[in-house]
């Protein structure tokens, strides 16, 4: 709640029948405050026999509350006040009305211990339509008040309705449901009542209905003043006023039949919120006003109009303390940091979570008493925080975690499926569910089916049979789902026709034929610019159908690039219309060339109209005229020369060299044989003085050998060499050279 925001707020005039009979009990010092429990309260307010519980429509812990969930059209499972029966559905909730209701906060009943584990109160949604529009709480603040319930509030806009649903994925936990008009504020508080003919005035909010205010006179004037209690301080703007009027039966003169209800405004002025006029003796039972004024007020005022009767027996103000107060009568202040606290003061911290504020009662969970501030000394296990309002994350063993960081102890871990520090990081697709805390690699090192990767984090691509892969590869362990291929199974066979399937490898597909418009084994050329569905041989890439309109050639490749409007016959490539200008041919593929002005030449033959250009001749002008003296142009059909050739060139069309013998020639052919001459002199001097040296260097090395034969011959005895006659004619004829 904002701390400026006042009392949720419901006025109900209640003009209840004459005959009907109830007593209430009542509490407090000035027996202020009634009792809504069956048998009785105690004199703080609460139930005698906590097992009986409140009165028919009545809630919370002191019966305070009205419960308008009870009062819808139809009952349901949601409003039989059995804790035990949960359903377990996501079907969502309603509750209709044929009068306009608005309300203070929903309460739900939730599975036992599902507020600390699974359910997901950030994910309750309430929708509320208005005649025939839809309303969605803009501003929800969910509070968790214990283990089993929740209370969700819609702050900053006031919502009239005549059906709410709830939805969202925490509804197969709730049990019950409530909705708070919230408690009689305005009960025993102080009543003005003004009237003309002097009669004794009953309270209109004394708690009895049995006391009913009857005029004695018709027609009196009459005025009654609700002022709001002293400690409201204001009631704030977009709230509503809710007028529930049932006349008395069978006594016209004390028939209610006009009346206005007044506010005034904290400036002193008033303004008039309904009207209620109806000239027939019998007022509809009941009748039902709702208006929404943007207005503060001090105090509400229902007047007589036009001295019509004003009978009353209860008027009641519904509402409940704004955020910074608490107790009966709202008079105690609030010491809470966030100043958020329940009807008896208990502090409540809140922390955003999906956008969505969400409250939980401070020292609840701590593991000693705390300080007046909220302050906790030491968390229970599976909190943290200054106030031990925040759940520690999926910790394991004995679910403890640093008050301050969150850390999940190193002896608990974390839960099966988590990891990390915080155990707030979710495990991957793990066979069995488990990962390392620290890395998150899966413990077994096994994937679920279609996983893989060491964190089974990772999809499976398009794999056959079960889905299954490597978990370190990804390859696929049965193949590829038809119309994928490779290892992974990650590409896709490109336009194969029949099942789209193809070799896992190669890509070939399998049906060996291409859907229209592509070609080669694997289909993924595109067949370009064939006619008809733009088929084309799956090999050769041949158009089957020949080309669109502009293309030619066996795989429509070619443009008719010179044709007139771009057109040809595929097959040979002849313009259908004829040659742009300049081009001729069947298939306009070759230039005029040299044609006088441009003027063009026949699209068949490539002749000339005009003859060709200076310089050029023969009937196509692409034949160059030769050296023609004057530099004048040969003739433009025989290529002549007509006046002669230049110097140099002879020949009908000049363009063959005369040779002559001239005086340049001669030198040239004198230093020739000169440098010829000075070659062959050098040639013979370089050889005659190589002979010589080699010669010389024989006779140096015979000498030598000579020297060094004697030299070994005398170092041998006399005895090794001549021991007998043989022995020396063998020497002597080995060297006798040497003699």
């Amino acid at each position: 709640m904002s701390s400026n925001k006042a009392l949720v707020y419901y006025i109900v005039a209640s003009l209840l029948i004459y005959h009907r009979v109830n007593s209430y009990n009542f509490f407090g010092n000035r027996s202020q405050y009634r009792c809504n429990c069956v048998n009785g309260c105690l004199e703080d307010g609460s139930c005698k026999y906590k097992n009986y519980g409140c009165q028919e429509n009545y809630f919370g812990q002191s019966c305070q509350y009205v419960d308008v969930a009870s009062m819808a059209k139809k009952n349901t499972v949601y409003t039989d006040r059995n804790y035990s029966t949960c359903y377990s559905n996501d079907i969502p909730i309603e509750f209709e009305y044929s009068y306009k209701v608005t309300f203070s906060f929903v309460q739900l009943i939730v599975m036992e211990l599902a507020l600390t584990s699974s359910y997901k109160h950030n994910e309750i949604v309430l929708h509320f339509k208005h005649d025939q529009t839809w309303i969605t709480c803009k501003h929800q603040e969910i509070w968790e008040i214990d283990t089993k319930m929740t209370r969700i509030f819609c702050f900053d806009q006031t919502i009239v309705f005549d059906k709410v649903v709830i939805s969202g994925p925490g509804l197969p936990y709730v049990c019950e449901v409530y909705i708070s008009l919230g408690r009689n504020i305005g009960l025993k508080q102080f009543v003005k009542v003004k009237i003309d003919s002097g009669e004794d005035i009953v309270p209109a909010n004394d708690g009895n209905i049995e006391s009913c205010y009857k005029s004695k006179i018709q027609k009196p004037l009459q005025e009654l003043t609700f002022y709001t209690p002293s400690w409201v301080y204001y009631i704030n703007a977009f709230r509503t006023f809710n007028l529930r009027i049932y006349p008395f039966y069978g006594i016209d003169e004390y028939q209610m039949e006009r009346f206005s209800v007044m506010m005034e405004l904290l400036n002193g002025s008033t303004t008039n919120i309904a009207d209620v006029t109806d000239t027939n003796s019998q007022v509809n039972i009941p009748l039902y006003i709702s208006e929404i004024r943007s207005i503060k007020i001090n105090n509400a005022t229902i007047n007589a109009v036009n001295y019509y009767n004003l009978n009353f027996c209860e008027v009641e103000l519904y509402g409940d303390c704004k955020q910074s107060t608490y107790g009966l009568d709202c008079d105690k202040r609030c010491h809470c940091p966030e100043q958020r606290c329940d009807s008896d003061g208990y502090c409540y911290m809140c922390e955003e979570v999906n956008g969505i504020n969400v409250c939980r009662k401070t020292c609840q969970q701590c593991a000693s008493p705390c300080s007046p501030s909220g302050e906790c000394i030491e968390c229970k296990p599976g909190f943290k925080g200054l106030h031990c309002v925040q759940l520690c994350a999926n910790c394991g063993g004995t679910f403890r975690c640093d008050r301050e960081s969150g850390v999940c102890s190193k002896v608990g871990g974390c839960v099966t499926g988590f990891s990390g520090d915080l155990c707030d990081k979710t495990c991957g697709s793990c066979d069995g569910g488990a990962c390392d805390r620290q890395t998150g690699a899966c413990l077994h090192y096994k994937c679920q089916a279609k996983y893989r990767g060491l964190k089974c984090d990772q999809k499976c691509s398009h794999c056959s049979v079960d889905g299954s892969c490597d978990m370190l590869t990804g390859n696929c362990t049965f193949g590829c789902i038809h119309g994928y291929r490779g290892d992974v199974c990650l590409l896709e066979c490109s336009n194969c026709a029949g099942d789209s399937s193809c070799d896992r490898f190669n890509a070939s597909c399998n049906s060996g034929l291409c859907n229209p418009g592509f070609k080669g084994a694997d289909c993924s050329d595109v067949c370009t610019n064939c006619a008809g569905k733009g088929e084309c041989h799956i090999k050769t890439g041949a158009c089957l159908s020949g080309c669109n309109p502009g293309f030619k050639g066996s795989h429509c490749s070619q443009t008719c690039e010179h044709c007139i409007n771009g057109t040809c016959y595929p097959d040979n490539g002849t313009c259908t219309i004829g040659c742009l200008k300049g081009f001729y041919r069947h298939d306009c593929e070759r230039t005029c060339a040299h044609c006088i002005d441009n003027n063009g030449c026949h699209n068949v033959t490539g002749q000339c109209f005009k003859g060709c250009e200076n310089g050029y001749y023969s009937p196509t002008c692409n034949e160059v005229c030769g050296y023609c003296a004057g530099d004048k142009s040969c003739d433009r059909v025989t290529g002549k020369c007509s006046s002669g050739c230049k110097a140099g060139y002879t020949g009908d069309y000049c363009k063959e060299t005369v040779i002559e013998e001239t005086e340049t020639e001669s030198v040239v052919l004198f230093y020739v044989t000169f440098l010829i001459m000075i070659g062959i002199v050098f040639f013979f001097l370089f050889c005659s003085q190589k002979i010589f040296w080699y010669c010389s260097l024989t006779g140096r090395d015979s000498q030598d050998s000579k020297q060094k034969i004697l030299k070994n011959s005398q170092m041998t005895t006399s005895s090794e060499f001549f021991s007998g006659d043989s022995r020396e004619e063998s020497f002597l004829e080995k060297y006798a050279f040497l003699k």
